[in-house]
């Protein structure tokens, strides 16, 4: 069972065409965003659509954030089952290297994931 979940960990750092160019970055699984919505897919649709995320069809639950015009982060949230542990991966294009350093890319998916935490989840 652990080798099926390293494949598939090793499989999602490949990056795999969510669109054009997609990359995922190796240092942004969020544990926070993971212990605070799992089992609350509800609480993360409504903190990604605050924060202007738009759906796409992947993992359980998976939002597209534009952080600036050019550079879109995808939040992809796997809830995980009896097989499988929870998995929150952070994907951006490949050419967010043309527009921004290590260390900003870094800072920027670390505020956005600090703004989905402090995002109202409440309807009301």
């Amino acid at each position: 069972m652990q080798n099926v979940h390293n494949s598939l960990k090793a499989f999602l750092r490949r990056g795999f065409p969510l669109e054009k160019n997609t990359k995922q970055s190796n240092f942004c699984t969020s544990l926070h965003l993971l212990e605070r919505f799992c089992g609350d897919l509800l609480g993360f649709k409504r903190a990604a659509e605050s924060l202007g995320g738009k759906s796409k069809d992947l993992a359980d639950l998976a939002y597209k954030i534009s952080a600036f015009p050019k550079v879109p982060l995808f939040y992809l949230f796997w809830e995980g089952d009896e097989e499988f542990e929870p998995l929150l991966s952070v994907l951006f294009d490949r050419s967010v290297e043309k527009h921004l350093s290590a260390d900003a890319i870094w800072g920027l998916v670390n505020l956005t994931t600090e703004a989905l935490l402090r995002a109202p989840v409440s309807p009301f």
